[in-house]
Order: C-alpha cells, then sequence, then structure tokens
C-alpha cells in the first residue's frame, strides 16, 4: 500500500512537472504604485490604494493598461491549447449566432437584444485569443 501512495504521488509530480514545462512563463506584472485614498462610510474608514486606476483619463493609468494588456497578450499567444480554444470560441459563436435567429424567428440580418449582447461578449473572447 506504502509502494502504491508512493508511485502515486511519484507519478503527480512527473505530470505536474511536465505540465509546467508546457504551459507558458507569466512575464513580470507592470509595478502598480499605492496612492492611498481614504473615505469614511458610516464612521468606518476605509483605504483604496488603487482607485487612481479608476482615472482613465490619467496617462499614468493608459500607461498601466497597455503594460498589462501586453502582459496578458503575451500570455495568451503562447499557450499552447490556444489554437484548440479559438476553434471552440468560434465554433461557440457560430452555433449561439444560429440558435438566437432560429429561437427567435429573426432573419440573419436581424438580432434579439439579449443574443446581441451575448455574442458581444464572446466576440471579445474570440478577439482576445484571435489577437484581432
Amino acid at each position: 500500500m506504502k509502494t502504491k501512495r508512493m508511485l502515486q504521488t511519484c507519478l503527480t509530480l512527473c505530470l505536474l512537472t511536465l505540465a509546467a514545462a508546457q504551459s507558458p512563463s507569466i512575464p513580470k506584472p507592470p509595478d502598480t504604485p499605492r496612492h492611498p485614498v481614504t473615505d469614511e462610510y458610516q464612521g468606518v474608514k476605509v483605504t483604496d490604494n488603487y482607485r487612481w486606476l479608476e482615472d482613465w483619463d490619467d496617462a499614468a493609468v493608459k500607461q498601466w493598461s497597455a503594460a498589462e494588456n501586453a502582459r496578458t497578450r503575451e500570455y495568451f499567444d503562447h499557450l499552447p491549447s490556444r489554437p484548440a480554444i479559438k476553434q471552440r470560441l468560434q465554433q461557440l459563436v457560430a452555433a449561439s449566432s444560429a440558435w438566437a435567429n432560429a429561437e427567435t424567428g429573426t432573419s440573419t440580418g436581424e438580432r434579439a437584444t439579449s443574443s446581441a449582447r451575448a455574442e458581444r461578449l464572446a466576440f471579445r473572447l474570440v478577439c482576445m485569443f484571435m489577437s484581432v
């Protein structure tokens, strides 16, 4: 029984090592400075170190966001399973469009509001993997 447990542990470690070798390395995230802002809500003080990131017009926020997006793109571009994920997302988008048209009785040029929202979300996911 002890030998079986040891073999299972060794096999698990080998599989994890193999998986780690195939997975892309994650680039270092951009430095995110803290600019604490403290508010008081019903007598409770709450500090938000990252509120500055909410100002999309700030050049520093745009620079940080671009660095974070580049990091994410680098990770996605090196995923070994990316082509399979991309293909599956394309299939799902195509299937959801056909299903929405059949369910709502709309023609190809028309879309129901809820299916259009779902389709836009799926399209964004596909774009992430297709580098659009």
